[in-house]
């Protein structure tokens, strides 16, 4: 991993349309010359998720190969595990990769499944939830997920047994979706949104610690291992409006989306009724070892390569800044930031980058 520095970003204030009340703290975070791996040997189908060990070691999940890759802090590739199936260690929709506690490897699948793993592949055991949904690992005891209800999805902690622990956060059914009767009367749901817009339920992890939210509200929960709440890390801001020129690309974006898969011209014009006033507050979140990083919606969704403004918290709860990077990261850990990227010619690849982060107006 190279370990020199370029000064590559000068990360400033964001102030978003009616979204700060009070000055906001400038920091910069310095990026390194990325490790690009993929890029010209591929390596991956697709990249669903990464994580990052105490050792630096860093681990990749293809969901389109069902398997989990193992690379050194060089960008050496170790080992490989993993295949479509249903049997021991293998994968259906592997949607998450963390390491645990304990040093092995939880993979949670997009539905029902959390295999743990050691760190040499070799398969340890497999957790079956069943009717839970986008799963992650907490604790040795608890993962997270959220549930289909009638009118809502919601976000949930449960046992290995299945049981509920706690709920936290839903979304209504009718923020993201409308239902019509098909030939034989039977209503049937059509689902589209747009993360710029619809509610969220977000899920982070690192280490030993997690964190919940839902994205039209700024308020995020760490846990620790035994689901118990921490800290809340909220700021006191209102959300960005959606422009005309914003709410016009979205319209165009549902059409062509109804288009490609045959939706009836009704259920293209109800979901442009969804489309709200406001943008969401953010739509994804990084915990590192140091500090959680707050993914925000850019000010102007339609100008191309907008930088991401990100607001980062300590972990004790204090809002120290907001920054921006060029992308959204994946994953961060104490000294790297992993970001996901595709080429022109839609090849996936990994850029990992070292990163250190700047205090303009320290406390």
């Amino acid at each position: 991993m190279k370990s020199f520095f370029l000064c590559v970003l000068v990360v400033v204030v964001f102030l978003g349309t009616n979204a700060i009340t009070a000055e906001v703290p400038s920091i910069k975070i310095i990026l390194s010359d990325p490790l690009e791996l993929g890029s010209e040997k591929y390596l991956f189908s697709s990249v669903s998720s990464v994580c990052e060990d105490e050792s630096g070691n860093f681990y990749v999940l293809d969901r389109m190969e069902r398997k989990a890759l193992t690379f050194d802090p060089k960008g050496n590739l170790l080992l490989s595990f993993g295949q479509k199936g249903q049997g021991p260690g293998d994968f259906q929709s592997p949607g998450r990769i963390i390491v645990t506690e304990q040093g092995y490897l939880a993979v949670c699948e997009d539905m029902y499944d959390v295999s743990f793993h050691r760190t040499d592949g070799t398969f340890i055991k497999r957790v079956h939830l069943s009717n839970r949904l986008a799963l992650g690992y907490i604790g040795e005891n608890l993962c997270y997920a959220w549930s289909w209800e009638p009118e809502d999805q919601q976000q949930v902690t449960v046992d290995p047994d299945n049981k509920i622990i706690k709920k936290f956060y839903s979304v209504p059914k009718n923020s993201f979706s409308v239902s019509i009767p098909d030939e034989s009367g039977r209503m049937v749901m059509f689902s589209y949104s747009s993360d710029i817009y619809a509610p969220e339920l977000l899920f982070a992890h690192n280490a030993s610690l997690s964190a919940v939210a839902k994205s039209t509200v700024y308020e995020i929960i760490l846990l620790d291992t035994k689901g118990n709440e921490i800290k809340h890390l909220e700021r006191d801001i209102q959300p960005s409006k959606i422009t005309r020129a914003e709410k016009n690309y979205l319209k165009k974006e549902i059409k062509d989306h109804a288009d490609q898969r045959g939706w009836p011209p009704k259920v293209t014009h109800d979901l442009y009724d969804l489309i709200p006033r406001d943008k969401v507050f953010f739509n994804h979140i990084c915990l590192s070892s140091q500090y959680a990083f707050v993914f925000r919606i850019p000010e102007d969704i339609l100008k191309e390569k907008a930088p991401v403004p990100v607001d980062v918290f300590s972990l004790n709860g204090d809002f120290l800044g907001t920054a921006e990077l060029p992308s959204q990261a994946e994953h961060i850990s104490k000294n790297h930031m992993y970001f996901i990227k595709t080429d022109e010619e839609s090849n996936v690849y990994l850029s990992i980058k070292s990163y250190k982060i700047r205090f303009d107006n320290p406390e």
